[in-house]
């Protein structure tokens, strides 16, 4: 009809998280396969580590200069996120990326499936909170 205007997202943007952490440069992955499923918005559930500690799958949530930095990124987002992050044990692995400089990646762990990995990342991504699938 005329006069009519398509409807506007009025969801306002999200505020950008603290910049305490450096990026780090992302890793070439693999395209997900085509078959997987889009995921159902489910109520956010604090994970548990499912695989035994040092075997599985782990989520990345940053990558920044130093050990200490890398702990308190942890703390910091697992505090604002705990309904999701609470039981995972979390993972702080040095990175030599050679000219780039040395990283500390910040993980949390053990998931038993990357399905288990990729709905926890989902949940992160809906709250803006970067997130990759890791494994070791």
């Amino acid at each position: 009809p005329e006069g009519a205007t398509a409807p506007v997202d009025m969801a306002a943007p999200a505020a950008p998280t603290a910049p305490t952490a450096v990026s780090e440069p992302a890793a070439p992955s693999a395209p997900a396969p085509a078959t997987e499923q889009t995921a159902v918005p489910v109520a956010p559930v604090a994970a548990k580590s499912s695989a035994p500690a040092g075997q599985g799958f782990l989520i990345q949530l940053s990558a920044v200069r130093t050990e200490q930095a890398a702990q308190d990124e942890w703390a910091r987002v697992a505090k604002k996120n705990a309904d999701v992050l609470g039981g995972l044990e979390p993972v702080i692995q040095r990175a030599d990326l050679g000219a780039k400089g040395i990283y500390y990646r910040v993980r949390g762990g053990w998931l038993a499936s990357r399905a288990e990995a990729k709905a926890i990342c989902d949940q992160l991504t809906q709250r803006n909170v970067g997130c990759i699938i890791a494994k070791p």
